[in-house]
């Protein structure tokens, strides 16, 4: 329903400026200071539309939502994440945050976790760790390198030998993230070092399958 809505958004945003043009400044932007809005008839039947769609793919999202977490129960009862602020990675990349919610899944995904928990005799845990300590996207588990990498990288590329793709490594790496005597969350290297033979293999069978 996306571009169905774009399409509604740009009609209601001409309407709403040929309605409204003493509230323009010629360049198009805004007067500052009090305004009134005047709104067609037809405006309005357009944003109530507009409205109903936008109504519908949150119905939509929410769903899709709760089968994914749902999926991700069934596959265990830890689950581990990094707690980052969705809120800054909406200032980020805007829409496409927004259009996905990816805090809105967090939510469901740790509501369902406390309500497996209640049902269940096995505890469902929800390890929220932060970025901070961790630095899974910037560290090699094999050497220790820390190595800074902006987001238009998308391997894990060491001098050691150690290639993955980099999502798929951090949360390999996040399966290795223990408490330490402090009580911080920290990267166990070696239990990864342990952990990683024949690891790599399946990494590639999972970028192969979501290259697919």
């Amino acid at each position: 329903r996306q571009k169905e809505i774009r399409r509604l958004q740009r009609k209601v945003d001409r309407q709403r400026r040929a309605n409204n043009p003493d509230n323009y400044n010629p360049n198009g932007i805004v007067k500052k200071g009090a305004k009134r809005w005047r709104k067609s008839q037809r405006q309005r039947r357009i944003e109530a539309r507009l409205a109903e769609l936008q109504r519908k793919q949150a119905a939509h999202r929410k769903s899709l939502h709760g089968q994914l977490a749902n999926h991700i129960l069934s596959l265990g009862n830890i689950i581990k994440t990094e707690k980052v602020s969705y809120k800054a990675f909406q200032r980020m990349f805007g829409k496409s945050v927004q259009f996905r919610a990816p805090g809105t899944f967090m939510s469901i995904l740790r509501r369902k976790a406390e309500s497996a928990d209640e049902a269940d005799a096995n505890p469902v845990l929800v390890d929220e760790f932060p970025t901070r300590t961790t630095k899974l996207s910037r560290v090699c588990h094999n050497c220790g390198q820390v190595k800074p990498k902006s987001l238009s990288v998308r391997w894990h590329d060491c001098e050691c030998g150690i290639v993955a793709q980099r999502d798929l490594y951090s949360a390999f790496l996040a399966t290795c993230v223990e408490e330490d005597a402090d009580g911080r969350s920290v990267l166990n290297a070696d239990l990864a070092r342990q952990r990683w033979s024949g690891v790599d293999t399946r990494l590639q069978a999972a970028l192969s399958c979501v290259s697919q």
